[in-house]
């Protein structure tokens, strides 16, 4: 073999096989594999059906509670009286004297 020295080849070569367990890594057939390999396959299929599990119910969940979730300007009071004013429900004394009442109500006093 060239670009080896010869003498880590002579090491490496004088280092004895261990051929007592006819040559397999783990003896003969690792029969105790027969039981473990199985279990940490479908351990291993468990757990990457409950991340897909667990990211499909987030998205769901995330998309329900964005459409659910109330919009903050149509829940004020101010806001609903503005959009019926907008809308012609209510006249402008009607909406002033609203706004002038919930800022009573609140404290500001406006």
């Amino acid at each position: 073999m060239t670009g080896f020295p010869t003498t880590a080849y002579t090491a490496v070569s004088a280092v004895p096989a261990h051929r007592g367990d006819n040559g397999h890594m783990w003896g003969d057939g690792a029969g105790w594999m027969w039981v473990v390999g199985p279990i940490a396959m479908t351990v291993w299929f468990a757990l990457l059906a409950l991340l897909v599990w667990w990211i499909v119910t987030l998205a769901d969940h995330r998309a329900r509670s964005a459409d659910d979730r109330p919009r903050k300007d149509a829940n004020r009071p101010e806001d609903v009286v503005a959009m019926r004013f907008a809308r012609g429900e209510i006249s402008a004394d009607e909406y002033h004297d609203t706004l002038a009442h919930l800022g009573r109500r609140r404290g500001t006093g406006d």
